[in-house]
């Protein structure tokens, strides 16, 4: 018995670490255990065998089983398509990022009890402020005091596809960066104003559209899910917010030197090649993996866009109803664990709005945050709430 709570203990604290590099590591491409095998690859190998192990030895939760199905039912529809259509060619690469969907068992297994819970956030939650810091840092010797050159570092770091220069200045986009909103959230829930002031800093320096968008989103999320508030009230934050974005792009804030118009009629013309291939099969199945149109052959900039070329309506239904359930458990989640669930409930919804302009739900980046907030709301509103003033903090969860 005493070994089983070791190995248990170990695999808890594996997954712990799994949260921080998924945080921390953008893409995944950033530390090479040995040649092409990255970290996260190693990670995601582990946690296969500790789900297997668990199989063996526990059902499965039902919500999570139900999900995991639809996932690999839709999967083999678009894996089938491409192989009668004979384009392969690009097949890999649409399944190599969709397969860490089966982290959601993994996930379900470890996320035990409330401590998890807890422990899960406080991982999160550090690893934003120790990316944001990092962030800073950085800005304030390459912008303010010129120890780092921007031309050396700009070639030093060009082979990273995880990187993005906002002018010559050298500020950057960052695929993790995704987790500022979110992390900032975290922080903000902890009434920790002076690190979420840091992190808020860090957001406004990365000059990218989309994270200042679902930053005031999630802002006035927050602000709706921690106060009751009357639709005159919604609807003054909904104004409000919109006048800030008209602001700061009247200000300039939004570009760095930089010609943004151009990445935005590429996404106009990919969505106009996307409408100009869709047959009546296609509305509803999609073109099937490896699928693309001629300006983006393989990903595009819209994730939404890019699923529904590929795999239709029934593709957009997996992950509409993925959404749905994540606020469905959020409404059942007892009213003393409702201000944890929303941040996880929130930044699920950050998330689905930042798709919009990136494709973060369909690779690990953003997928693994709304796998782990489906996971996290299912088990928080699986409390018996009658039981919370008999029960330990710890009491499991199913």
């Amino acid at each position: 018995m005493k070994s089983s709570k070791n190995r248990f203990s170990f695999f808890s604290v594996f997954f712990l670490l799994f949260v921080m590099e998924l945080v921390l590591c953008g893409s995944g491409q950033i530390i090479h255990v040995v040649g092409g095998l990255t970290l996260r690859m190693l990670n995601y190998l582990l946690a296969l065998c500790i789900t297997s192990f668990y199989i063996c030895r526990k059902h499965m939760n039902k919500d999570t089983g139900k999900i995991l199905m639809l996932f690999v039912f839709t999967t083999c529809i678009g894996i089938s398509l491409c192989l009668i259509s004979d384009n392969t060619v690009n097949l890999f690469d649409d399944i190599k990022q969709l397969s860490f969907f089966l982290m959601l068992p993994f996930m379900s297994y470890m996320v035990k009890n409330i401590d998890m819970v807890n422990a899960v956030s406080k991982t999160i939650r550090y690893s934003v402020l120790l990316m944001a810091i990092i962030y800073l840092v950085y800005i304030i010797l390459i912008k303010f005091v010129g120890v780092i050159d921007f031309r050396t570092f700009y070639i030093l770091m060009e082979d990273e596809g995880d990187f993005l220069f906002r002018g010559n200045k050298g500020e950057m986009f960052y695929k993790g960066f995704l987790y500022l909103a979110i992390g900032l959230l975290f922080w903000i829930k902890e009434r920790k104003y002076f690190y979420s002031f840091l992190i808020l800093l860090a957001i406004y320096y990365t000059m990218t559209r989309g994270f200042y968008v679902i930053t005031i989103l999630c802002l006035g999320l927050l602000y709706i899910a921690c106060h009751k508030v009357t639709s005159g009230t919604i609807f003054f934050l909904l104004i409000f917010s919109f006048c800030v974005l008209l602001v700061v792009n009247y200000l300039g804030l939004f570009d760095v030197s930089e010609n943004r118009e151009d990445g935005d009629a590429l996404r106009v013309l990919t969505m106009q090649q996307v409408f100009e291939r869709i047959t009546p099969l296609s509305l509803i199945i999609g073109h099937g993996f490896g699928c693309g149109v001629p300006v983006r052959t393989i990903h595009m900039e819209n994730a939404f866009l890019e699923i529904f070329h590929k795999q239709g309506l029934i593709g957009l239904f997996l992950w509409s109803y993925l959404l749905y359930k994540i606020v469905v458990f959020y409404k059942h989640v007892p009213f003393i664990y409702k201000s944890i669930a929303s941040v996880y409930m929130i930044g699920t919804v950050g998330i689905y709005v930042q798709s919009l302009f990136n494709p973060y739900l369909t690779n690990p980046i953003g997928m693994s945050f709304v796998l782990l907030s489906f996971v996290v709301c299912n088990k928080l509103s699986n409390i018996n709430e009658d039981s919370l003033c008999t029960c330990s903090l710890s009491a499991k969860i199913v």
